[in-house]
């Protein structure tokens, strides 16, 4: 939790975790661009049908 000098800040867990799942989605996303990435998605899907 932050603190400066020495006054607490109380954040909201919904607000935390919403921000931890936009970041997480635009990394998905990102990593969705790559090609390689792509093709082992594809090929993963495939095996497990």
């Amino acid at each position: 939790e932050p603190c400066f000098e020495e006054e607490r800040l109380d954040g909201d867990i919904t607000f935390e975790l919403g921000v931890r799942m936009l970041w997480s989605s635009v990394a998905l996303i990102g990593a969705l661009r790559e090609k390689k990435i792509r093709e082992l998605l594809i090929m993963i899907i495939r095996d497990t049908r």
